[in-house]
């Protein structure tokens, strides 16, 4: 079983100066429950196992562009991620024993700017 959402919203907004901004933000949403035959020949004690997990990251990015008209252009910005990894997994086996496995670090976080001129 699997459900996904994602989503994206972009905003543009020029000034009369021509200058201009843009924000673009984004949202994902994983749920999936899995499931494997661990058996690779005939047995009597077949091994199942099932996984369950749940992922979650959003990102943001924000944009200031100088007039494209102008002699010398620019663009500079900033961008953000941020993943909610998985607090970790559950198996469970055919014979009903369930396991859970836990992450260490459930975030990860990035960073980041950039520019440009020409």
């Amino acid at each position: 079983e699997r459900e996904f959402y994602r989503t994206s919203l972009a905003l543009n907004y020029e000034f009369e100066n021509d200058w201009s901004i843009t924000s673009t933000s984004a949202y994902n949403h994983n749920e999936n429950i899995t499931g494997q035959d661990n058996t690779l020949v005939r047995s009597t004690a077949p091994s199942l196992t099932v996984s369950a997990r749940t992922q979650e990251d959003y990102s943001q990015e924000l944009r200031v562009m100088s007039p494209q008209s102008d002699r010398i252009r620019g663009l500079a910005g900033v961008y953000y991620f941020h993943d909610d990894l998985p607090d970790g997994f559950s198996v469970v086996q055919a014979t009903g024993a369930r396991q859970r496995f836990d992450s260490k670090d459930g975030d990860l976080r990035v960073f980041d700017s950039f520019f440009s001129i020409s």
